[in-house]
């Protein structure tokens, strides 16, 4: 038995500011999202020298995006390349990509730590 739940692609954007409480929820998936990439942009110059971002949920908060805290200091997009794919997207063992299956209700969130004196 197939069940299709949905054959809608849909992308979540959501801003974080450097003042925001981490972490942030980006999103909520439902049961049987799946979630195959995650892309950061960075408009605006987080210049902290003890900056740290990741994505990912509460069980693996950087199964997303492993900390992309030097990339914070520049504009542009970033986790395009396996390096920096978390748990949930790159197989390093297998050296492949994976899609993350919610069986369950998940919020998506972007924890951080960003001090400006």
């Amino acid at each position: 038995m197939v069940t299709k739940y949905s054959s809608a692609d849909f992308v979540v954007k959501t801003v974080v500011n450097h003042d925001d409480t981490s972490p942030v929820t980006l999103c909520a998936v439902v049961d049987g999202c799946c979630v195959v990439d995650v892309v950061v942009e960075v408009t605006e110059t987080w210049n902290d020298g003890a900056k740290a971002f990741t994505v990912g949920d509460a069980t693996d908060p950087d199964g997303f995006a492993e900390d992309l805290a030097a990339n914070l200091g520049t504009t542009g997009y970033y986790n395009l390349d396996h390096d920096t794919w978390g748990a949930y997207l790159w197989h390093l063992a297998g050296s492949h990509q994976l899609t993350k299956v919610y069986a369950t209700p998940t919020n998506i969130i972007a924890t951080f730590n960003v001090w400006f004196m």
